[in-house]
């Protein structure tokens, strides 16, 4: 019996390499491939080698990782220095991150490298509008007039010499000081007696008498105060009735009446009827800014101007035609029709029309008659 051989067909894919067996064979696969006849490629990547967030890609017997920012290496498993370069000016202290770095920066210098001088000036450090030079680390600040210390914060006291005169009091301002006089006095330093009434104290007429450290004023009338500066409320009485709004005038004040009342003090309810605004015989009732009109019957309407429409209903049955009158209406009934509103069917039969026995039966407007034997006719009139 001659034996198969099974690999003649070349059963081992991708490189493998076929050993006969009885009935059967063995591929021995090339390097990255596995499976009966080495047909799968051996995925590297599920054993997930590339560390750090890093992404896999698989490649035959091998793979390749796409490193996340500030790795590298075959596993992406090194972190990358960004120190190395030496990136932090003036003398800065780099200290490495992931994917970047931070400068402790000397005293004085600052920004991501440390190559930004601080403007120890930009907080304003001088106060009392002194100027500021920046230094490293430091300013210098040359002061205005009346400041003084490091940052100018101290006022010069131009009250050590007391300029004040005649017991007035000073007060330290910036290179200059003000005098408090005493009652009586003024001038830069007191040394000036007042006249009170050289001012004109006295507002809208009054006329000023003048007095030791003091005057007085006459008011014209409806001012008062010391100054005759407060006109007199007039209003303050509340003399306006009836929800009017006062407006003070001097000496007076006037009235500004709600709607519906006039007078002086708005205390009359101004009579809304008094034109007879109500028409047809409507009757008038005054109210505040307004009326109202009860009306006769068959009008309406604010004014009772409207003839209140009775066919509007359509009160006319079968037919029938309206006609409006004053607070009623008249129907107009069609052919076998009565009544108030030809609701009535107008009985035909009433009048007996049937002769000889015949038996009348009602129609709309007409009528039937049945005759008894041996007649006919309309009226069975006919033997």
């Amino acid at each position: 019996m001659e034996n198969i051989d099974e690999c003649a067909s070349d059963p081992c894919s991708n490189g493998g390499v076929c050993t006969d067996l009885v009935n059967s064979f063995t591929c021995y696969c090339a390097d990255g491939y596995d499976g009966i006849t080495c047909d799968s490629d051996i995925d590297e990547c599920a054993s997930d080698p590339c560390s750090n967030g890093g992404v896999c890609t698989d490649l035959v017997n091998s793979f390749t990782c796409y490193c996340a920012d500030g790795y590298d290496g075959i596993t992406c498993d090194s972190d990358i220095d960004e120190c190395a370069s030496d990136p932090c000016s003036n003398g800065g202290v780099c200290t490495d991150l992931v994917n970047s770095f931070t400068c402790y920066c000397a005293d004085g210098y600052d920004g991501i490298t440390c190559d930004s001088d601080i403007d120890e000036c930009a907080s304003d450090p001088c106060s009392n509008g002194g100027v500021c030079t920046d230094l490293v680390n430091s300013f210098t600040c040359y002061c205005a007039d009346g400041y003084d210390g490091i940052t100018c914060d101290s006022d010069i006291d131009e009250c050590a010499s007391d300029p004040c005169s005649n017991g007035g009091v000073c007060t330290d301002l910036v290179n200059s000081f003000t005098c408090y006089c005493a009652d009586g006095y003024d001038g830069i330093t007191c040394d000036s007696d007042i006249d009170e009434c050289a001012s004109d104290p006295c507002s809208n007429g009054g006329v000023c008498t003048d007095l030791v450290n003091s005057f007085t004023c006459y008011c014209a009338d409806g001012y008062d105060g010391i100054t005759c500066d407060s006109d007199i409320d007039e209003c303050a009485s509340d003399p306006c009735s009836n929800g009017g709004v006062c407006t003070d005038l001097v000496n007076s004040f006037t009235c500004y009446c709600a709607d519906g009342y006039d007078g002086i003090t708005c205390d009359s309810d101004i009579d809304e009827c008094a034109s007879d605004p109500c028409s047809n015989g409507g009757v008038c009732t005054d109210l505040v800014n307004s009326f109202t009109c009860y009306c006769a019957d068959g009008y309406d309407g604010i004014t009772c101007d409207s003839d209140i429409d009775e066919c509007a209903s359509n009160p006319c049955l079968n037919g029938g035609v309206c006609t409006d009158l004053v607070n009623s209406f008249t129907c107009y009934c069609a052919d076998g029709y009565d009544g108030i509103t030809c609701d009535s069917d107008i009985d035909e039969c009433a009048s007996n029309p049937c002769l000889n026995g015949g038996v009348c039966s009602d129609l709309v407007n007409s009528f039937t008659c049945y005759c008894a034997d041996g007649y006919d006719g309309i009226t069975c009139d006919s033997g």
